[in-house]
């Protein structure tokens, strides 16, 4: 099975990528329509909902400055 060292960096690796697929995308999207990512994901999630993408955006951001 996927346990110890080997299943722990593959598991990294993985959800790394699957996390950040729609997030290339939505940067794509706001590339091409000029608008901020956030602004974009507005109406998909609501006004609410696009609180968790927002905080999600931060912690990202936060976590590439440490």
């Amino acid at each position: 099975g996927w346990q110890g060292l080997m299943g722990a960096a593959f598991f990294i690796v993985v959800v790394n990528i699957l996390s950040l697929i729609p997030w290339a995308y939505l940067g794509k999207i706001s590339a091409e329509t000029g608008a901020s990512s956030i602004a974009i994901a507005r109406p998909t999630f609501g006004t609410r909902g696009s609180i968790v993408p927002s905080i999600f955006y931060l912690i990202q951001i936060g976590r590439a400055h440490v």
